[in-house]
């Protein structure tokens, strides 16, 4: 069992991606208590958001990620288009993926670009 924050973090994101939607929320919950910052709250929201729970995940990443920075990382914006996802709202989803697929953030560009092929209809 991983001891650092970062560890649980990272491994919410592969559960999450891979499927295993109630796995990754359990991890995120962990590295959220463990270490509650932005990027942990960020992980919750889109575990949340791929468990079609859009709207507790938009109130958990506005509260924690984008009213916390002052500017959001761009991983914040594939966090936020699988929420709009989530919600129905696929143009607002695609803007989002946008936005993180043209940022200088290479992990952020790659999700999006994946998030964009998956549930975007495009690729």
């Amino acid at each position: 069992m991983p001891t650092i924050p970062s560890t649980h973090n990272q491994l919410a994101w592969y559960l999450a991606l891979g499927g295993h939607r109630t796995k990754a929320f359990q991890e995120a919950s962990i590295a959220v208590r463990m270490d509650p910052k932005p990027y942990t709250y960020d992980t919750l929201a889109m575990a949340l958001a791929l468990s079609n729970q859009g709207q507790k995940a938009f109130q958990l990443e506005k509260k924690h990620v984008l009213d916390a920075e002052r500017s959001h990382p761009p991983i914040a914006n594939d966090t936020l288009g699988m929420i709009y996802y989530s919600e129905g709202r696929r143009q607002d989803a695609l803007s989002e993926w946008w936005i993180a697929r043209n940022s200088d953030d290479m992990p952020a560009r790659r999700l999006a670009t994946e998030f964009e092929r998956e549930f975007g209809g495009l690729g």
